[in-house]
């Protein structure tokens, strides 16, 4: 008879409970770590994170001395398999957005780009199946022509983390964005209406897996394998009963490449996707961007996926757009220029909306923070806001479906109201989040 194949076993927070197990008492130590993991799975379950911790630790003290040990095997002179995998994406997405970006100028100058930005709570490791667990999303619509045309934004509330991740998810949520993993009244469960939002930022651009032109996607260049697993795990949420053939495809590209190949297109020169990266870490498009969620708007850190997308349309709109306007003919540059000159200018038919505004029931609607969806519409800005808000003289409030739409004249007026909802809102969510960060 052949001998028992041995049994490969994770070294995660429960791995050690168990080792502990067999060093402390003798009658577990006949037991193979295996059975005395599943043995001891209930009593992990119900232990607390705080108890769970110091066993979490040892966990990921053990992946990094092997992540350690990997690295002083590999030779200095050939470069990892990840490096291999990331030089060779970038030089493919150079390749393939000189194409997407052969037409007419006119005609890129005035196409939809999308900004899609995820934070996680973790990842697990490729032996447990390499998942990634969504704790925000934002996405935008933006041209050169319009600017930011559309955005969605909402944080995830996220599926049961696999045992030995939650120690995982909760340093990586201290240390980047600060969206508790667990009981967070502002997170979204629902993940079919998510995606029915940002399908409606995406808009016509949607086409099925069938076609040969899948939707185009822009993000961190770290993070594309990310975008693209959250993605293709939003679709499946919101699709569940619709064949794979017809479910939308996406191709995620770098924001890097896309700066790149804009600039070659327009003749400026060819720029390295590492000098793009070091201009998107100035303050000017990290921390000091204004256009927050709710939740981050009173933390002072610069992980909010809202932020970072705002962070590209400024440098779209600070280091690219003039150049690009300085390509066309003086004619169209005139065009440009009387174009913006008529979306400053007021609307006739202002009054009039908000008229028909009032007039519509303005119930209190409580939604979670989860709906916050902006769209910019001539000089209206539009906001989704989950917060029971009171009706001013200036401010009229339209309910549509379980969502409150503020209307405003002006961005003054507008940016007020969200400073005020801001306050009110966050101030129970940060101070219940920095209790969960002494725990």
């Amino acid at each position: 008879m052949s001998p028992k194949k041995k049994q490969h076993v994770n070294r995660t927070g429960v791995y050690y409970l168990a080792d502990e197990h067999r060093k402390l008492y003798p009658a577990y130590s006949r037991m193979s770590i295996h059975d005395l993991i599943i043995l001891l799975l209930p009593r992990w379950r119900s232990m607390t994170l705080v108890e769970r911790k110091p066993y979490e630790d040892l966990a990921k003290q053990y992946k990094r001395t092997r992540m350690l040990n990997n690295e002083n095997v590999i030779t200095p002179v050939i470069p990892s398999s990840e490096e291999v995998s990331f030089i060779e994406k970038n030089s493919n997405e150079n390749k393939y957005l000189d194409t997407y970006f052969s037409n007419d100028l006119i005609d890129i100058f005035k196409r939809n780009l999308f900004f899609v930005t995820f934070q996680i709570f973790c990842r697990t490791d490729d032996e447990d199946g390499g998942d990634y667990y969504p704790a925000e999303i934002a996405i935008m619509k933006y041209s050169f022509f319009e600017s930011i045309k559309q955005e969605y934004f909402t944080i995830i509330k996220p599926e049961k983390f696999p045992v030995g991740y939650t120690g995982t998810a909760i340093d990586l949520s201290r240390e980047t964005h600060q969206i508790p993993p667990f009981d967070f009244v502002g997170a979204n469960g629902d993940y079919k209406r998510i995606w029915q939002e940002v399908k409606r930022v995406i808009g016509d651009s949607i086409v099925d897996s069938s076609t040969n032109e899948p939707v185009i996607v822009f993000c961190n260049a770290f993070e594309r394998d990310q975008t693209t697993y959250l993605l293709n795990w939003l679709v499946s949420k919101g699709n569940n009963n619709i064949e794979q053939s017809s479910k939308p495809s996406f191709r995620v590209c770098s924001f890097e490449a896309l700066v790149a190949a804009l600039l070659r297109r327009i003749g400026i020169g060819d720029f390295a996707h590492q000098s793009v990266r070091e201009q998107l870490r100035r303050p000017v498009y990290t921390i000091q961007v204004k256009e927050r969620c709710i939740y981050h708007d009173s933390l002072a850190i610069q992980y909010c996926c809202r932020a970072i997308n705002h962070g590209f349309s400024l440098f779209l709109d600070g280091f690219i757009r003039q150049r690009f306007i300085q390509s066309f003919s003086e004619q169209v540059q005139n065009e440009i220029t009387n174009k913006n000159l008529q979306k400053l200018s007021p609307i006739n038919s202002y009054m009039h909306e908000i008229k028909s505004i009032s007039n519509e029931s303005t119930s209190s609607i409580i939604d979670s923070i989860s709906s916050t969806y902006i769209e910019k519409h001539k000089t209206l800005r539009v906001l989704t806001q989950p917060q029971k808000t009171k009706v001013s003289d200036t401010i009229k409030l339209a309910s549509v479906g379980s969502n409150v739409f503020i209307q405003s004249p002006s961005t003054n007026i507008s940016s007020s109201m969200d400073q005020q909802i801001s306050n009110s809102s966050t101030k129970n969510k940060v101070n219940d989040f920095f209790l969960y960060l002494r725990y």
